[in-house]
């Protein structure tokens, strides 16, 4: 007996097995007669890959995936490999192609691979402009591991007569859209297309120059989604990957083998019929509010929310108005640098690929435009309520050249600084940026080398010195950034660039000083004359720089862009992202009241030594929230020294200062700062 259960249990098997191989033989009999019935006419299915181990056991195995299922079985296929010169040789394709049941198999084999986006999109460039497809229904163009498991939903919409394209967005936030979705982004892992309706068009003939497969197909699939001959599927991917997931289909860069195995697919359910509710689902008009409910979000700038509030309360209570003021400044400092940071370099477009908005001069100029709206709507308000508030009078020509002077170096400053950060991270930005005091000093002896004027007082050795110590401890601190941190914005152009930047700006910020000085001796204007008279102008300077001057962008494969071409892919991918940079706007006008407020009720030195304090602060909170991270041991620790050698150098140097500076209530440098 127990013999007979041993042959039972290992017979049971193959018999299970040649059962299931009959029963598929006669489904496949069965499928093979209607076949005309279930597959939307001539098909063609067409994979490109660039060769790579990845890709190889998907192309030869792919007949396994495509069993049973009469479109893909029926398909004539086209395989296009682009690979270098280290690549699998081509009979390794051809053999793979020939064991496929399909009734055309076609190989374009060539060793040339001109990069990651580059070699997609010649790929598909190729396959357009060849011909292949022309008297072809529908073309199935997929990525080897894009598992098609089953074809149902996309037979089904491959069956309306309507339809002309079926397409899959990188966008993972949005109401369900199914056609005529003019804000969605082209996946290129996947799409299916008639030929007919896109004949003539140069497809991605522009593949050497495009930065982006997924914008450049977006662009040239754009007419089809404009009439509402789109049809998408909604996109189920847990992981907020720019990949294909859902509806039959699977795309997760993994192995053949452990994907086939694991069926990741059957961990996804399909998304419910009619307006969907999934927190994945949030929609655009949501998706500036969700940016902003983000948990990562939260810890960046809840310590500086919290100290505001702290600030502000001091601030309201008799007899703690200056240290309110001061801690408030505390907060404020932070928190723009912190918000700035993120709307230039982290807010999510079109995750994970495109984040931020580096387009400084852009921003700035809105910056420059929503605080003259907020002040006029300020203004507005006050006149009717009774209590107007009343503008200085620029009263020759004298006072208004100084005003454009004034309007085209707070442009520099804060244009170019506001590039800077969104090349380098804070750490860096803030420690370049407190040798400001070292940068004023040489600007103005260079001035008065050139005038012959003397100087009024000189520097002491003892703060020579320190400065001295200050520069090479921000140096140091630097250098152990500089290709030691695996983030993008220190990398070596990046970060050259970012330097060089931050350097300019703080040109622009000593003259932004010396100017200042003199307008207070000769244009006298408070606040609120200031936000009026130089909103305007420093707006208007931008824009050239923001249409016609292209920069480093940290985006992974874009190079250089000018503002207005990341504004333009910005507006395609993610509108409400603008509104974030437009809000800055608001954030700085209450920053620079306060400031102005500091200048008038506290000593510029407790100032100055406040908001190197607040400086250090950023730094050690940035890194702890882990919105940057610290350069590998024993690097570490020379940037943690330099950033506090940094710190305490200035703060001497301030300290010396002291009783020239306290006699002084106007504190002009606070403004660049």
């Amino acid at each position: 007996a127990p013999v007979l259960s041993a042959w039972k249990l290992k017979e049971a098997p193959r018999k299970m097995d040649s059962a299931i191989n009959s029963l598929s033989e006669q489904t496949m009999k069965q499928k093979q007669v209607s076949t005309d019935l279930q597959v939307p006419g001539k098909v063609a299915l067409w994979m490109t890959s660039h060769g790579s181990p990845q890709h190889v056991p998907f192309i030869q195995n792919y007949p396994t995936i495509m069993a049973s299922q009469p479109v893909l079985n029926s398909a004539d296929v086209f395989l296009y490999v682009g690979t270098d010169a280290t690549g699998p040789p081509k009979m390794v394709f051809h053999q793979a192609l020939m064991k496929y049941p399909n009734p055309k198999k076609t190989l374009h084999y060539v060793h040339d691979n001109p990069g990651y986006q580059q070699g997609a999109m010649k790929g598909l460039w190729f396959g357009f402009q060849s011909g292949w497809f022309a008297g072809y229904d529908w073309v199935i163009k997929l990525d080897p591991d894009v598992v098609i498991w089953n074809e149902a939903e996309l037979r089904t919409l491959m069956f309306d007569p309507q339809a002309s394209g079926i397409f899959n967005t990188c966008r993972f936030v949005q109401p369900r859209c199914t056609t005529k979705c003019l804000d969605d982004i082209v996946m290129t892992d996947f799409f299916a297309v008639r030929p007919s309706a896109v004949a003539g068009k140069p497809l991605f003939s522009d593949w050497a120059s495009a930065g982006n497969a997924e914008m450049s197909a977006t662009h040239w699939f754009r007419d089809l989604i404009f009439v509402g001959a789109d049809r998408w599927l909604d996109q189920l991917n847990p992981d907020g990957a720019c990949r294909v997931r859902g509806h039959g289909l699977w795309h997760d860069h993994g192995e053949f083998g452990p994907t086939m195995a694991n069926r990741p697919w059957l961990l996804v359910l399909p998304a419910p019929p009619g307006p969907s509710v999934s927190l994945t689902h949030l929609g655009d008009k949501m998706y500036a509010w969700a940016w902003l409910a983000d948990p990562a979000m939260f810890v960046y700038l809840f310590l500086p929310v919290v100290v505001c509030g702290i600030g502000l309360a001091l601030v309201a209570r008799s007899g703690t108005y200056v240290i309110g003021l001061l801690v408030t400044f505390l907060g404020a400092q932070a928190l723009m640098n912190l918000y700035m940071k993120d709307v230039l370099s982290h807010i999510p477009v079109m995750p994970p690929v495109i984040k931020g908005m580096p387009a400084p001069f852009a921003v700035t100029a809105m910056q420059q435009l929503v605080g003259f709206a907020v002040l006029l709507l300020i203004m507005g308000s006050m006149r009717v309520v009774g209590k107007p508030i009343q503008l200085s009078n620029l009263e020759n020509r004298h006072q208004v050249m100084s005003v454009c002077a004034m309007s085209v170096v707070l442009a520099l400053n804060i244009g170019l600084n506001n590039l800077s950060l969104s090349l380098l991270d804070v750490s860096v930005n803030l420690l370049v940026r407190s040798m400001a005091p070292v940068v004023s000093y040489v600007l103005e002896a260079l001035l008065h080398a050139l005038t012959g004027e003397r100087r009024s007082a000189g520097m002491s050795w003892q703060s020579g010195l320190a400065m001295l110590v200050s520069v090479m401890a921000t140096v140091a601190a630097g250098i152990s950034k500089y290709g030691l941190n695996t983030d993008t914005h220190t990398h070596t152009n990046n970060f050259t660039s970012g330097i060089g930047l931050c350097l300019l700006s703080l040109v622009a910020a000593s003259a932004e000083l010396l100017l200042a000085r003199y307008m207070t001796e000769h244009v006298k204007l408070n606040p609120v004359d200031t936000v009026f008279y130089m909103a305007l102008p420093t707006a208007l300077i931008l824009i050239p720089f923001a249409c016609l001057v292209p920069h480093p962008v940290p985006w992974p494969r874009y190079e250089s862009l000018t503002d207005l071409s990341v504004l333009t892919m910005i507006w395609e991918m993610r509108k409400t992202v603008i509104l974030w940079a437009m809000f800055s706007g608001v954030l700085s006008v209450g920053y620079n009241f306060l400031l102005y407020n500091l200048a008038s009720n506290v000593p510029a030195y407790i100032v100055q030594l406040t908001g190197n304090f607040g400086k250090l602060a950023t730094i050690a909170w940035s890194i702890f929230v882990a919105m940057e991270g610290l350069p590998q041991y024993p690097w570490s620790f020379v940037f943690i020294g330099g950033a506090v050698v940094n710190s305490a150098s200035f703060a001497y140097c301030q300290f010396q200062s002291a009783p020239k500076d306290a006699k002084q209530t106007n504190g002009q440098n606070t403004g660049s700062e």
